[in-house]
């Protein structure tokens, strides 16, 4: 009985530590399915071409043989 006693209290404190944990893996697996819905849903705006200097292209083009 002694036995029972002083394992009973470790044991289920293990036990609440495994669910917890368990709990908390499974909902983890749902956050990035989640937050791809949740992203699709978003309007999306088209962003256009930002302007940028063709001096790397024209130097590339009159520099090649």
């Amino acid at each position: 009985m002694e036995a029972l006693k002083f394992w009973s209290r470790p044991a289920i404190a293990t036990a609440l530590w495994v669910a917890a944990a368990a709990m908390t893996l499974s909902e983890l697996s749902t956050v990035a399915p989640s937050l791809r819905t949740a992203s699709s849903d978003a309007p999306h705006y088209s962003r256009q071409p930002s302007l940028r200097a063709r001096a790397f292209q024209a130097t590339r083009t009159t520099l090649s043989p």
